[in-house]
């Protein structure tokens, strides 16, 4: 990606070496707590919730790298992000045990479509209790989708064409095509490939992903 945040970056929310808007982007169409890092774990870019939440959050360190302090925990996240830095894994997800007072957390990691880097999203327990939660609600809130966006990414999930989702949604393909690049964008991810596999990943801490599909 190119951009690093130092400590001042990390703490004020200021993003430099953003020509294009991708990280506003990002922080606009991403309410829930997500950075994302590098192969060697430096954090590239974090949103004000990520900031706010390790600020308060005793499980995770402050240090310009992800690490989480409980060292079976970050061994476990060490081992999840390796895998997936070597293309053994499309998506992983860690649980973070709450310490005292504070709750437990979930750190879901996916491939952000550019080599080399790894999103991360802390999914909260208000978040899994929802179970009556459809995933089009779930990828609207993650990601900021619209309705349709939703709708048209479940469609992709499950298998189906472009032109299989115009023609069940009685759409032309052109429309189709340019709300497929909106999903790409809000998402962080450059294929339809990569899309299907983040709603599989999102899907299996509610239980299997066809249940939730």
């Amino acid at each position: 990606m190119g951009t690093i945040l130092n400590k001042k970056s990390l703490d004020t929310g200021e993003i430099s070496g953003d020509p294009d808007g991708f990280f506003e982007t990002l922080l606009r169409n991403i309410p829930l707590p997500v950075c994302l890092i590098n192969g060697s774990h430096q954090i590239l870019f974090s949103n004000p919730a990520f900031q706010f939440l390790r600020g308060k959050a005793p499980q995770l360190s402050r240090d310009l790298s992800f690490s989480i302090l409980d060292k079976k925990t970050q061994n476990s996240f060490m081992t999840a992000s390796n895998r997936m830095f070597r293309g053994q894994s499309s998506s992983e997800t860690v649980f973070i045990a709450g310490a005292k007072t504070h709750e437990s957390l979930w750190a879901t990691l996916t491939p952000s479509g550019d080599a080399g880097t790894i999103l991360i999203t802390i999914l909260t327990p208000g978040l899994m209790r929802e179970k009556r939660e459809t995933m089009e609600q779930r990828l609207r809130t993650l990601f900021g989708l619209t309705r349709t966006e939703a709708r048209c990414a479940l469609l992709l999930a499950r298998g189906m064409s472009a032109g299989t989702i115009a023609q069940q949604r009685g759409v032309s393909l052109p429309t189709v095509r340019t709300q497929l690049r909106a999903i790409r964008a809000k998402m962080c991810v450059t294929s339809s490939l990569a899309v299907a596999a983040q709603i599989s990943k999102l899907a299996m801490p509610f239980g299997s992903a066809e249940r939730q599909l």
